[in-house]
């Protein structure tokens, strides 16, 4: 009857709208995680360079604090010879706030940077910032395009004390109570343990997702791949 034809048409519709919702998720989050391999491989190249022009010993030479003076010194010629490395074209400006990993806030963090301000010839963004005793290098895999979200297309590395491109990874989950009680400035409390859990709402969830990202594991749940994990 023409009802029963109707009503197969519709669970058809709610089945083809289902299947291509998940469809979609996949594709978008294969070209996230193609992405990030693309910007992990590049920056890696781009460390072992400036390693090799400054003959090692990047972070004693460049991440060293002068207490003294209260600056880290030489810092610039460092990020400098990072964009050179990486053929910084221009400048990379957002529109929208980026979100953390959770989705639930803006971001805050001083480990990196949360907006990466230099445009690369191959369309991503990326910021190198010595601070915390650290070469930090951020990167937007996408650039300013959507998610622009911590964990998705946002990702933060350091340079270890080998010269190699070193990716952050949590460390730890703290509760709320125990941020909130937390001595510290809030920037520190955002990205305490450097955070890459669902259920965190530290403005800095998502600081510690490549290290997770790199080799494919949930950090909430290890028998889950990290990137089919995105919603």
């Amino acid at each position: 009857t023409l009802a029963e034809v109707l009503i197969t048409l519709g669970i058809i519709g709610v089945v083809a709208a289902i299947t291509l919702s998940v469809l979609n998720t996949r594709v978008n989050t294969k070209k996230l995680e193609t992405a990030f391999k693309v910007a992990y491989s590049n920056l890696s190249q781009a460390t072992k360079m400036v390693a090799y022009d400054y003959d090692g010993g990047l972070r004693e030479r460049f991440a060293t604090y002068d207490y003294e003076n209260k600056v880290y010194p030489n810092h610039t010629e460092i990020e400098n010879t990072f964009y050179k490395k990486m053929r910084v074209i221009g400048t990379c400006r957002y529109i929208l706030p980026v979100k953390n990993y959770h989705g639930s806030t803006d971001t805050k963090i001083d480990r990196g940077r949360s907006k990466p301000t230099k445009a690369l010839n191959n369309g991503m963004c990326v910021d190198v910032l010595v601070n915390a005793g650290q070469i930090n290098i951020t990167i937007d895999t996408n650039g300013t395009s959507f998610p622009n979200r911590f964990g998705y297309d946002i990702f933060f590395f350091d340079v270890d004390e080998n010269d190699n491109l070193h990716p952050k990874a949590a460390k730890k989950l703290y509760t709320d109570e125990e941020i909130e009680n937390w001595d510290a400035t809030d920037a520190s409390k955002a990205q305490r343990g450097d955070p890459c859990y669902r259920s965190s709402k530290q403005s800095g969830n998502g600081l510690g997702c490549a290290g997770y990202a790199l080799r494919n594991i949930n950090p909430d749940n290890p028998d889950e791949p990290y990137w089919d994990s995105l919603k």
